[in-house]
């Protein structure tokens, strides 16, 4: 009887502590694998943004996601890729738990639009190939009286999209800019 009780006495203990280490860890693992991001680097990354005319006659749609290794931080980008023929460049808008701007993108083809694009991934060389567009992280568009009844969760989705400016650029330095790229952007992080 007495072997019994210790046995139950160290899972029961075993199950409280792994209840308590495991936040714990998943945290540090997703310190580990994300960028340390700050709100002086997101308004620097926002202040070396500069609006551009785009144009594109088709677009690509998809979507990646980022997990922390204990899959206590997950998070999905759905990204919409072009080719730019003026630029020569692909760029792609990348948005954070919104879906739907098809409808709106579809209606913009061949279109000028504005986007603001980081002055330091628009000059570098590793960007604006196919397999590694420049990300557009804001764009304006001019809701057309005659999409507001047909696109009106496109409409809804790009709204929230314009608002969630500073917190897109956060994400995406976070969770999607390679650490190889955020040091070239940031030096004076470590």
């Amino acid at each position: 009887m007495s072997k019994q009780y210790w046995i139950g006495f160290c899972v029961l203990a075993g199950m409280i502590l792994a209840k308590i280490l495991y936040p714990i860890i998943g945290n540090l693992t997703a310190n580990m694998s994300a960028n340390k991001v700050s709100t002086t680097q997101v308004q620097e990354y926002i202040n070396q943004s500069k609006p551009i005319q785009l144009k594109y006659d088709s677009y690509k749609s998809g979507y990646s996601t980022y997990s922390n290794v204990m899959h206590t931080k997950h998070l999905m980008r759905s990204y919409y890729a072009f080719y730019d023929p003026s630029h020569k460049k692909y760029y792609s808008i990348q948005m954070f738990d919104t879906y739907a701007l098809d409808g709106l993108l579809d209606d913009l083809k061949n279109s000028l639009f504005t986007c603001f694009i980081n002055e330091q991934q628009l000059g570098n060389p590793d960007y604006g190939s196919a397999q590694n567009p420049i990300p557009i992280l804001r764009c304006d568009i001019n809701i057309k009286d005659a999409w507001k009844s047909t696109d009106v969760n496109a409409i809804r989705d790009y709204k929230k999209f314009k608002s969630e400016y500073k917190n897109a650029v956060f994400d995406n330095l976070t969770y999607f800019t390679p650490k190889e790229e955020f040091q070239k952007m940031f030096p004076e992080q470590k």
